[in-house]
């Protein structure tokens, strides 16, 4: 039995692109290539780079979270005037997303632009859950991170949608799982229905002030906090030996001052 070929045939039937879109996707030398080359959506141009499974990873590395994973397909979005481009990490169960201007998409914007199109309740790890909470975009049930307790959580809720700061997707139709591919589907299928382009959509949500970085230590003297106007998630990495930090804000003073802050402590 082919799997590759059951998954395209799944894939291919969650697609409904509505007008013509073209897409970069950038393989990062995993098996994602197998399926996308055989992937056939109506009205979409898929341009597929670094495809040739390297488990050396090559081309940037299998992590489209770092910065240098984003080089090739910024590039080949404003080469190829794309509408987006998508980077799946090693397995293409993560996906990450740049807009037509070769901009990075953040995390909640892109759940913002699947909730469009699909019924809540929803599921969010808590960077996803205080973004669209404080912006006053969406509700969404706070899950713990990690695969295991956001599908428990989905599950419990009967959530049809959930996303992660990490690049995670996970769908109902996936029963819970998380998928790149069918992200930056449905992502091509909402877009397709939007009367402007992904760089407006994002431009379009309020402005939101945000940092990620890591700390390499056991512990940090500072715990999460979330406050009306701001918050901060501190936590230890489930695949790295780091502690995860975050901090969000609508107000950029009030950001620059807890950032200031936190900072300080991470450097001590």
């Amino acid at each position: 039995m082919n799997y590759a070929n059951l998954y395209v045939n799944f894939l291919e039937k969650q697609a409904n692109v509505k007008r013509q879109l073209k897409a970069v996707l950038d393989c990062s030398n995993g098996p994602a290539g197998l399926v996308l080359k055989k992937l056939k959506i109506p009205n979409a141009q898929l341009i597929i780079l670094n495809s040739k499974i390297d488990g050396r990873f090559p081309a940037h590395g299998p992590n489209p979270l770092k910065a240098r994973a984003l080089g090739d397909v910024k590039r080949e979005v404003k080469k190829q005037k794309a509408d987006l481009g998508i980077v799946f990490d090693a397995d293409a169960d993560r996906a990450v997303f740049v807009d037509n201007l070769g901009r990075t998409a953040p995390v909640h914007a892109i759940a913002y632009l699947l909730s469009l199109k699909t019924k809540p309740p929803y599921v969010g790890d808590l960077y996803v859950a205080q973004t669209l909470k404080h912006l006053k975009l969406l509700s969404i049930r706070e899950s713990p991170v990690g695969t295991y307790f956001v599908k428990k959580t989905m599950k419990r809720i009967g959530a049809t949608l959930a996303a992660e700061f990490s690049g995670h997707y996970y769908f109902k139709e996936m029963k819970n799982a998380d998928s790149g591919i069918l992200a930056a589907i449905k992502v091509m299928n909402t877009l397709s229905e939007l009367p402007y382009k992904m760089s407006d959509f994002c431009d379009f949500l309020p402005e939101f002030h945000f940092k990620q970085w890591n700390v390499r230590a056991k512990r940090i003297a500072v715990k999460s906090r979330v406050a009306k106007d701001w918050f901060r998630i501190v936590r230890p990495s489930n695949t790295e030996p780091v502690i995860r930090l975050f901090l969000g804000s609508k107000d950029k003073n009030v950001f620059q001052k807890e950032l200031k802050f936190l900072l300080s402590l991470s450097r001590a």
